[in-house]
């Protein structure tokens, strides 16, 4: 359960709203092949809807490994509960 929240406060933090202008000026200009698109679903903290989320590849791989690092860090610190 703990790390299902980590990786969903990841998620949330990796999801401001530059995702639109992204998706807008990848439209703007004649498609190249880096310009190829990716779009996800993906689930919203704190409500049962889901978010489409439309990226370039190159920004989407750039968030994942992003998320992934964040994931990492995470599961490195120890607990120091009470």
């Amino acid at each position: 359960m703990l790390l299902g929240l980590a990786l969903a406060l990841a998620v949330a933090g990796a999801e401001p709203a530059a995702g639109a202008p992204a998706a807008k000026d990848a439209k703007a200009g004649p498609h190249k092949k880096s310009d190829e698109m990716v779009c996800v679903t993906k689930a919203k903290v704190g409500t049962r809807f889901k978010e489409r989320v439309c990226l370039d590849k190159a920004e989407y791989q750039r968030r994942q490994d992003e998320e992934r690092k964040a994931l990492d860090r995470m599961q490195r610190i120890p607990y120091q509960g009470s």
